[in-house]
C-alpha cells in the first residue's frame, strides 16, 4: 500500500514537472519563453493572414529566442538602467495598460449598428440629403461693400473672376484666383449657402453678401448632384469615429472623477 502511494505521489510530481516544462517552448540561458508568449505571436500572425502551421511556429519560436538573447544582452550591459530606457519602458507599459482600459470600456459599451445608422443618417441630412447638390465654388472677399459693388460692376462688364480675385480679394484663396473647391451649401454660413444654392453653373452673385464684417462675391464654377456613399460603404468609417467618441467619453468620466494637478 505504501508503495502504491509512493508511486501515485511520484506520478503526480512527474506530471507537475512535465506541465511546468510544457509551459515553456524554449529556454535561453535558463530563462524561459512561455507557450503563452508563442500563442500570442501566432495569433497576431494569423490575424495578418498567415496560416497556423508547424513551420510558422518554428519560425516564431526562433524569433522569440533571438529577441530573448537581445534582451539579455541589453540587461547584462546595463542598457536598461539608463533614465531614457526606464522612461521608454514605462511609456510602453502605460500605453499597454491604457489600451486595456479603453478596450474594457468599449467591450462594455460597444458601438451598436443602430448608433452607426443614426450617425449615417445625420451626416447625410447635414449635407442636404441624398439629393443635395455640390458646387465648385470661387469667391472674392472685400473689406467694404463699396469695393464689393465695384467688383460686381467689373464682372458685369466682362471682367475675369479669377483675375480680379488674384488682384483684389483679401481671402486666403486669393493666390488660387478665389477657388475654394467642391462644397455643399450646408457647409457654409447661412448667409452664403442660400445665395450659392440659387446659382446656375458659371453664375455669380450680383449683390454683395456681408458675413462678419467682410463682403463676399460668390461664383459657381460648376455644380453636380451629390452621390452619397452607401451605408455599407460608410459604416466602418463611422464605427471608427464613434469608437473614438467612446474613448473621449471614458476620458471625460475619468477626468471628472480625478484630482489633477498640472505644475
Amino acid at each position: 500500500m505504501k508503495v502504491v502511494k509512493a508511486g501515485l505521489l511520484g506520478g503526480v510530481a512527474l506530471m507537475a514537472v512535465s506541465m511546468a516544462m510544457a509551459a515553456d517552448v524554449a529556454t535561453v540561458n535558463g530563462q524561459g519563453i512561455s507557450d503563452a508568449m508563442l500563442e500570442e505571436n501566432v495569433k497576431a500572425n494569423v490575424a495578418q493572414g498567415q496560416k497556423d502551421t508547424p513551420e510558422l511556429r518554428k519560425t516564431l519560436t526562433e524569433e522569440l529566442v533571438n529577441r530573448m538573447l537581445l534582451v539579455q544582452s541589453a540587461e547584462s550591459s546595463g542598457l536598461t538602467n539608463t533614465t531614457e530606457a526606464k522612461v521608454s519602458i514605462e511609456q510602453l507599459k502605460q500605453n499597454y495598460e491604457a489600451g486595456l482600459a479603453i478596450n474594457a470600456f468599449i467591450s462594455k459599451n460597444p458601438v451598436t449598428d443602430a448608433e452607426i445608422r443614426a450617425d449615417y443618417d445625420r451626416q447625410i441630412a447635414a449635407l442636404g440629403g441624398a439629393n443635395a447638390q455640390q458646387y465648385q465654388l470661387s469667391m472674392i472677399v472685400m473689406k467694404t461693400k463699396i469695393e464689393a459693388d465695384d467688383v460686381i460692376a467689373s464682372l458685369k462688364k466682362g471682367g475675369n473672376f479669377e483675375a480680379i480675385a488674384k488682384e483684389r480679394s483679401v481671402a486666403p484663396s486669393k493666390p488660387q484666383g478665389g477657388k475654394i473647391g467642391w462644397v455643399f451649401p450646408a457647409q457654409l454660413p447661412q448667409e452664403l449657402s442660400a445665395p450659392l444654392a440659387q446659382l446656375k453653373k458659371g453664375g455669380y452673385t450680383t449683390t454683395p453678401i456681408e458675413v462678419q464684417g467682410a463682403w463676399y462675391v460668390l461664383k459657381a464654377d460648376d455644380k453636380r448632384p451629390f452621390k452619397a456613399p452607401t451605408f455599407d460603404e460608410s459604416k466602418e468609417r463611422i464605427r471608427a469615429a464613434l469608437t473614438q467618441q467612446k474613448r473621449t467619453e471614458l476620458l471625460k468620466q475619468l477626468r471628472d472623477n480625478a484630482k489633477i494637478t498640472i505644475n
